[in-house]
């Protein structure tokens, strides 16, 4: 009977050894969980911003389209008037094209032809023709704020 004890090994899963093992992989496991969380709050940050810059892009084009598109065809050669066309001429070259998905593009493009029609007064483009491209726009960039931030905005209705 002796010789038996002494081949006999010592168990691993002695009650110490469980809690001991059961105690590391809670720990493993909630860093592993505090990791994730913090990755995803980064992200959560980083698009917040995209996001915020991306509304506040928008609005600054839909109000400086808006401007342009209600400014009279008389007073087009102003220099207030020119110098709107030029700074939305700069967001059309430039920021916008961080942001702006395939729609927004093709909206900023209709618009654009259509604004410099505008402002070298061909006779081909009044003002109601520049104001429609311009809600183009603003719808435009409405609908690509919708898909960015995932809501489901109600539909404007307007009398025309």
């Amino acid at each position: 009977m002796e010789e038996t004890d002494i081949n006999k090994k010592p168990s691993f899963w002695t009650l110490e050894n469980i809690i001991k093992t059961t105690t590391a992989i809670i720990a493993i496991l909630g860093f592993i969980y505090g990791v994730y969380q913090f990755l995803i709050q980064n992200e959560r940050q980083y698009r917040q911003k995209i996001y915020e810059a991306q509304l506040q892009l928008y609005n600054d084009v839909i109000d400086l389209s808006s401007l342009i598109a209600t400014t009279s065809y008389d007073s087009v050669e102003t220099k207030l008037a020119l110098e709107n066309s030029r700074r939305f001429d700069e967001f059309y070259y430039g920021k916008m094209t961080l942001f702006e998905d395939t729609a927004v593009e093709r909206a900023m493009i209709n618009y654009k032809t259509m604004k410099d029609d505008f402002m070298a007064q061909r006779p081909i483009v009044k003002t109601r023709d520049l104001q429609h491209v311009c809600l183009q726009l603003g719808y435009a960039c409405r609908n690509s704020l919708q898909k960015t931030w995932g809501l489901q905005l109600e539909e404007l209705k307007r009398n025309k």
